[in-house]
């Protein structure tokens, strides 16, 4: 597996004003792997493959632009449901 800072992806998904949820769901990972990721603590090259790709294909472009329209509407549908129940982002 690539030598990866974990701190260097949270970062990235910080600036792109992405949730890890949101980041997961871009990613097709789920949040516990994203949060393993950040933290340092995975070694699934393929996970890492998935959401090191989603971020670099987002980054410095409005994340509706970087996905695909399934993937957009989702992501707008979680956001939806994290600000109707108050969720931080």
């Amino acid at each position: 597996m690539p030598d990866v800072d974990s701190r260097g992806v949270r970062k990235r998904r910080w600036a792109l004003g992405l949730t890890q949820i949101e980041l997961a769901a871009l990613s097709g990972v789920s949040r516990g792997t994203v949060r393993n990721i950040e933290g340092g603590k995975t070694t699934d090259g393929a996970a890492l493959g998935k959401v090191l790709s989603a971020l670099s294909g987002a980054e410095g472009v409005p994340v509706d632009d970087a996905c695909t329209c399934s993937a957009a509407s989702t992501l707008r549908a979680i956001r939806a449901l994290l600000d109707g129940m108050g969720g931080d982002r």
